[in-house]
């Protein structure tokens, strides 16, 4: 069973899932709606439940406050092996630092392109902070954009951690 929950957060409503096992998605932007409930759809039951994302949202919220640096909750995290090898070195980027495409594929025997591809596939973008990896001559993606919304979101997830994204502008 997926419950999820709806909250307004920086970029306007905000989508939270989770099972018993923990979280398991998190969509940022609003104009991704149709492909949440579309996941779920493909899962099979779901319910709404504030209640059972509360402590995930909390600490969204304290991210977003600063108050929140690393993250202490449950993942329910689907994906290949490679997918979660990747997730788990990105995890280890900490906080208001950045590492390249290039960097993490040096670090698990890989290729950027590779790892860009698992990137992508990331459920739980700022719990897992793929936003902290970039490319070795510019931002890099987000989401699977390479311009647009989630690029603005990746330069607002950057800022706020305060890395320097003025060196993307020149």
């Amino acid at each position: 069973m997926i419950y999820y929950a709806i909250f307004n957060g920086r970029f306007g409503d905000m989508f939270v899932a989770s099972t018993d096992k923990g979280i398991c998605r998190i969509e940022l932007n609003c104009e991704n709606a149709g492909s949440f409930f579309f996941w779920m759809d493909s899962i099979g039951k779901y319910a709404e439940s504030m209640d059972k994302n509360l402590k995930y949202i909390n600490q969204l919220e304290g991210y977003f406050n600063r108050s929140v640096k690393k993250f202490d909750m449950n993942m329910d995290v689907h994906g290949t092996d490679y997918q979660k090898r990747v997730w788990r070195e990105i995890m280890s980027i900490p906080y208001g630092t950045v590492k390249t495409y290039g960097d993490i594929s040096k670090s698990i025997h890989s290729s950027p392109r590779a790892v860009g591809q698992a990137n992508k596939k990331n459920l739980l973008p700022i719990v897992i902070p793929c936003h902290r990896v970039i490319s070795s001559s510019g931002i890099g993606g987000y989401g699977g954009e390479i311009k647009g919304r989630n690029i603005d979101i990746k330069r607002y997830l950057l800022q706020l951690e305060g890395y320097d994204c003025s060196i993307f502008d020149r």
